[in-house]
Order: C-alpha cells, then sequence, then structure tokens
C-alpha cells in the first residue's frame, strides 16, 4: 500500500529539489517509509516559521539505512541518533507543473 507523507523543507533545500540539483531526502525513518511511497515536500520559512504556499511531489524509487551503509559496509559504530535516518532516492511527479498548490493537498 502506498503512502504519502508531507514534509516540511527548508527554502535552500526546496530551491536544489526544484531545480533537480538534489534529486535523495535523508530523514528519520519514523515514518516507515518505502518504496513506491509518495513525498509531498512543502516549502516552510524557519525564520517567520511558516509555508510559503509551495510543495513539491515526488515518488520513492529506493530506501537505504544510514546504519546499513555505515555499519555493514565500513564497520563504522553510529550514535544512536543516526542509526534511524535513511536515504531515499526520489523521482519528480508531475513534473510538466512548476510547482503544487499547497492548498490542494493539504
Amino acid at each position: 500500500m502506498m503512502n504519502t507523507h508531507k514534509l516540511k523543507t527548508w527554502p535552500n533545500y526546496f530551491e536544489m529539489m526544484e531545480k533537480g540539483i538534489k534529486t535523495f531526502e535523508i530523514r528519520k525513518n519514523d515514518r516507515h517509509y518505502q518504496t513506491g511511497d509518495m513525498l509531498i515536500l512543502k516549502e516552510y520559512c524557519p525564520n517567520t516559521e511558516q509555508y510559503t504556499g509551495q510543495a513539491l511531489a515526488y515518488e520513492i524509487l529506493s530506501v537505504i539505512s544510514i546504519k546499513a551503509v555505515f555499519s555493514n559496509v565500513w564497520n563504522i559504530d553510529l550514535p544512536s541518533e543516526i542509526e534511524d535516518f535513511v536515504i531515499m532516492s526520489l523521482v519528480r511527479k508531475y513534473p510538466d507543473l512548476e510547482l503544487l498548490n499547497l492548498h490542494e493537498i493539504m
């Protein structure tokens, strides 16, 4: 079953995602992200503590645990705060649309 996850994204990261420079997310896996799930990245300004009204949609192509990469590949012990994080490879959905209207996806 595909889930949709709505996430705050700070303006500098949002801009890189919008331009296609950044095609991944690193997040705590407290939402049990799965391949095929949808991410809605909502631009959020930490200075004003408000959403800007812009959002981008992505499909998760793969989910890799940080622990698996560092512990299994390089045999490095990680602090417990980092163990639950994952790297998600993403592909943009609806790339022909400039930005999604945040009010339509709330």
